[in-house]
This record gives structure tokens, sequence and C-alpha cells, in this order.
């Protein structure tokens, strides 16, 4: 393994498993809550790979996959009209961030923070909308073993 990828595992190897959403734990401002939820973090070529799956409040299935390198830089991202780029940040073993950005403006940021021994990963999605209005959901996830 080299020392990049021994880098990355022991900065962000916490966070890789499976987690599963907490509803009675989580709060939300934006959206009505979804009906489930799980949270998917691995290491792959280098790049931390999240995986997201949701059904929302009207039963519809929803995934989201993308990756990035955990070491803060602001890279091109094909989000479409939504982002077109996107940082990974791992200040310490216990958090993990993304950021997404449009034309140079942050839209997005997702802090994860682990719990509860790395048995509970508190997941803090804020978003800032073009009135600026800032909206943010706190979700509870709990590790799958």
């Amino acid at each position: 393994m080299s020392e990049e990828l021994k880098t990355i595992e022991e900065t962000c190897g916490g966070f890789f498993g499976l987690w599963m959403l907490d509803l009675s734990r989580s709060t939300f401002e934006q959206n009505e809550p979804p009906q489930s939820a799980t949270h998917r973090l691995e290491l792959y070529e280098g790049h931390v790979v999240f995986y997201m799956n949701w059904i929302d409040a009207e039963g519809q299935d929803f995934e989201v996959k993308f990756a990035g390198i955990p070491d803060g830089q602001i890279r091109e991202f094909p989000g479409g009209e939504l982002a077109d780029a996107m940082s990974v940040t791992a200040p310490s073993e216990l958090e993990l961030n993304t950021s997404a950005f449009l034309k140079g403006n942050e839209l997005m940021t997702a802090t994860r923070l682990l719990v509860e021994n790395g048995s509970e990963m508190l997941l803090t999605q804020t978003v800032h909308l073009p009135d600026g209005v800032t909206l943010q959901n706190k979700s509870l996830y709990v590790k799958e073993i």
C-alpha cells in the first residue's frame, strides 16, 4: 500500500463501511424526512467513494455516488447545474467533510463527525439557497457491523 493510501486509510478509515439512518434522532429543515437512508463510504484507488441511498417521503428510491481525494483541494465535479466543483477534507480521524461549489460559490457542505467511539456518525448538511437562506439537515447514522 502506498504512503498516500495508508494516510487516507489512517485518517478516514473509521468512516468506511455501511451506515443506517436513525430517523428518530435526526432533524430536517430542507425537504421532508426520508423513509429510510444509508450512507456507505469506502477507499478506492486513492479516493474516498460516497454511496448514498434513500427512499424519500413519497416512497421514491434515490441513489447518489461520488468520489474525491481528501486533501481539501477544489476539483472539477460533473454535477450539472447543481455543482461544477467539489472538495473533500479530512481535518482529523473523527471528521470528514465535503463541499460543493457552483461558479466559485460554495453552495453546500456536508460535515461528518464520528461519535460514540465511532459507532455513530453525525452528518450535518448545510445548503445555501440563492435567496440567502441557509438550511440544515442533521442526520444521525449508526454503523452496521
